[in-house]
């Protein structure tokens, strides 16, 4: 169990995705990955600004979260991934750690600052970070950061999830039984531990279950869940 993670750290990430936001996010051209990964961080900065990334600024008028901003000085939004009801997720680079490494950054969406609801909006937002700071299982996503924009919304940074969704590895045979029955252990305990925690995912699917395969078919390998979108907990 410790030698796995540590193979895994020298494998090619995998594809990231949750729904459409996580399939999105593993359509990136594989040329860019690899020059990108070769980069310090102060060219990483320097060629970025010099395609058009500016610095967020507390604006609340003119304010807009898009690819080649830079959040909070540290995180480089290089894309949108996806929105869904209250929140748009996007992938983002932490300037402060060597190599950039990939983050996701989840925001509510511009259009509830206008509603007359927004209150309530935020509140659930805001319970979303509270339930996952809460959980401290290796199969649930990780918070990693969280703050305000300057136009009053809250965000949150969590960690780059490389894998694929279960609901993309589910045939119209189905699956074999054996790993079905290993899945379900495996989701199971990361459901606990929520639970104990006092929190209820109520959006259990297999959109939101993240599988990643650690280790090579001729070496064995070993197939682990992270339990994603907290949206509704």
């Amino acid at each position: 169990k410790i030698a796995q993670p540590l193979d895994a750290a020298h494998e090619q990430a995998g594809d990231f995705r949750d729904m459409s936001a996580f399939e999105e996010a593993a359509r990136a051209p594989v040329e860019e990955q690899s020059v990108r990964k070769t980069l310090d961080l102060d060219r990483v900065a320097t060629d970025e600004r010099s395609h058009g990334a500016t610095t967020l600024i507390d604006d609340r008028q003119n304010f807009m979260l898009a690819p080649g901003a830079i959040l909070d000085r540290r995180y480089l939004i290089e894309r949108e991934l996806g929105q869904g009801g209250i929140g748009q997720v996007f992938l983002a680079r932490n300037l402060k750690l060597p190599g950039g490494a990939q983050v996701v950054i989840k925001v509510l969406r511009k259009e509830t600052l206008e509603r007359e609801d927004r209150d309530w909006f935020e509140k659930k937002f805001r319970s979303e970070i509270e339930a996952l700071s809460r959980i401290n299982h290796p199969g649930v996503v990780s918070v990693l950061d969280a703050g305000q924009l300057p136009d009053g919304r809250a965000y949150f940074v969590m960690q780059y999830v490389p894998g694929v969704t279960l609901r993309s590895v589910i045939t119209p045979g189905g699956m074999d039984p054996k790993r079905a029955a290993d899945l379900l252990r495996k989701i199971a305990q990361p459901l606990d531990a929520a639970h104990e925690q006092g929190v209820i995912h109520r959006d259990l699917t297999p959109a939101n279950i993240m599988l990643q395969i650690v280790g090579s078919q001729s070496a064995g390998h070993e197939e682990y869940v992270k339990i994603i979108d907290f949206g509704i907990a």
